[in-house]
């Protein structure tokens, strides 16, 4: 057994737990004949004879890749490896009589997918399931929440919610109303050089050693800032998204959707589902940047808080009036990207370049030191303090490159510190 000589009558019972598959676990493991034949790959627990690698050893089950258990949602999604590539995927179970599909299609058509304003996930495959026609399996990119890496600079905290206002506008214009814009539904695609090591799929604070074949895993994983490896970020989950087809109706539906209650749900004549987005995002972008979460559990309160960072009570007027009671008094989508670009502009470049400490400095923060090797990496790139740059938008002068001299004298420092 692998947890040393005194462990807990709680740990020995989460072991054995894990020794054996869930139920949900199983309808996976059953799927994964199936899905390597069609190009993808399940993590070690879900192929055929697996056994627990910590069983006879004295290894942690902290630290055995095959003892994490699939994502919150493993009910419909699994992490997965697309054989094709190596990349990493998510794999969605998506019921065929919902309007997830359609939308999430009408999105990923060429045109609307070609817009560089459209931040809602890719839709990189679909597949009819072997044993129902219920549900298909969708393929998206692999994502991580949008504060698994701590936002280091105030660019690059106004980068992501510039993405995010983009992108809501984008479903607007196009009359897609999201319904159920939340932390959890609002996630960042680290791409392929955030983290230089990989991460795990479900604990991105752990990483598997490439090239070792070890089920060890170590941790912290190491990463770099967003403005040396850019990172894109997406709205995920159409489930309760509705689409309208006239330009010239009053968009009006009835009922409670997405993770927040809101006042215009008791409206008997229904309301309009567009400033419900409003209300979310602003909600979403207040709780997970400016302030601790409105939450009933002090621990949780405590666990919560490192979503929050200093230096940007500016957002709050905003945000106030995108999370006003009366539905008609809240900016429209376009309102809210006007505000967040004209945030972009107030600031210098040295501003944009500035630390954002957490607001709880022990929680998920990023030290200063790190903070600044991350600066001089950026100057010997060049890079702008927003970056990706924003198609059409300018700054105002910025950092060129080092000259030959300043180089490298930033990559000795660079190297001595590495």
């Amino acid at each position: 057994m692998c947890l040393g000589f005194f462990r807990g009558a709680e740990e020995e019972r989460y072991e054995r737990l894990l020794e054996t598959l869930s139920p949900v676990e199983q309808r996976w493991a059953q799927y994964q004949p199936w899905l390597e034949r069609i190009g993808y790959r399940l993590r070690r627990r879900y192929r055929p004879g697996w056994k627990p690698s910590w069983n006879g050893s004295w290894r942690s089950i902290d630290t055995c890749e095959d003892a994490i258990p699939p994502h919150a949602h493993g009910l419909s999604v699994i992490d997965a490896v697309r054989l094709s590539d190596n990349k990493k995927v998510m794999l969605k179970l998506v019921p065929t009589s919902s309007n997830e599909l359609p939308i999430w299609m009408h999105l990923n058509s060429v045109e609307l997918r070609a817009d560089s304003r459209n931040h809602c996930v890719p839709l990189f495959d679909i597949h009819p399931l072997p044993d129902t026609d219920e549900k298909v399996l969708a393929v998206m990119p692999l994502l991580v929440m949008v504060n698994q890496v701590p936002f280091e600079t105030l660019g690059e905290i106004l980068r992501a919610l510039h993405s995010f206002a983009e992108g809501l506008a984008f479903l607007h214009e196009h009359l897609i109303a999201h319904l159920d814009i939340a932390r959890v539904n609002c996630l960042m695609d680290p791409g392929d050089h955030l983290y230089p090591k990989g991460f795990h799929p479900i604990r991105p604070e752990q990483y598997q050693p490439a090239g070792t074949g070890s089920l060890k895993l170590k941790s912290p994983t190491p990463h770099r800032s967003r403005t040396i490896a850019p990172v894109q970020y997406f709205f995920i989950d159409f489930g309760e998204s509705v689409r309208f087809m006239d330009r010239g109706l009053a968009p009006r539906i009835r009922g409670s959707v997405g993770h927040v209650q809101m006042p215009d749900f008791s409206n008997a004549e229904g309301y309009d589902p567009f400033f419900v987005d409003i209300r979310a995002l602003g909600y979403m972008i207040e709780f997970s940047f400016v302030k601790v979460s409105r939450v009933s559990s002090v621990f949780l309160r405590f666990i919560d808080s490192y979503q929050s960072y200093r230096g940007l009570e500016f957002l709050l007027p905003l945000t106030t009036s995108m999370q006003n009671d009366t539905p008609s008094q809240r900016p429209n989508a376009c309102d809210v990207l006007d505000t967040i670009s004209g945030f972009l502009r107030r600031f210098s470049e040295a501003e944009l370049r500035s630390f954002v400490p957490s607001t709880i400095i022990w929680l998920k923060t990023i030290s200063t030191t790190d903070y600044k090797m991350h600066g001089r990496q950026a100057r010997l790139l060049g890079r702008p303090p927003i970056y990706p740059e924003i198609p059409g938008f300018e700054i105002g002068e910025t950092t060129k490159p080092l000259c030959p001299p300043g180089s490298i004298w930033e990559r000795l420092v660079l190297w001595a510190y590495y």
